[in-house]
């Protein structure tokens, strides 16, 4: 991500929360959201991290790992679908006041290394459909 991606990464994750999470997450939070205020707090953060940001999974060099709202039944069978497990780890975050508990995927690895980084079409090892 570059930072003239940011306003393009905020609108999309505004418009994302609010219909993703409607009825998980308290409608004050979500109606509290605004493209304008994402965007300065990916700036901040951007500029934190001297532009190197990547929002979309992260590693800990067990493998990769995600995030998400317990509830969230549509992200959990996409991301077992994708070879990813619940590690067992939960968190709850405040929204609101309201405790919002999240759950931690792992997807090993082994399995992502053997995986060409940008494949034309990947072998179906590769392919978590």
């Amino acid at each position: 991500m570059t930072e003239t991606d940011i306003p393009a990464v905020s609108a999309v994750r505004v418009s994302g929360w609010k219909s993703a999470y409607a009825g998980m997450i308290p409608q004050s939070y979500l109606d509290g959201m605004t493209v304008e205020g994402d965007i300065a707090l990916r700036r901040r953060q951007f500029a934190r991290f001297r532009g190197r940001m990547t929002n979309l999974v992260a590693t800990d060099g067990r493998g990769d790992i995600v995030g998400f709202l317990q509830e969230n039944v549509k992200a959990r069978r996409f991301y077992e679908r994708a070879g990813y497990a619940s590690d067992g780890a939960v968190q709850s975050d405040d929204y609101d006041g309201v405790p919002v508990a999240e759950v931690r995927y792992r997807r090993a690895l082994d399995r992502v290394t053997q995986c060409p980084s940008v494949p034309r079409r990947p072998p179906p090892s590769c392919s978590p459909w």
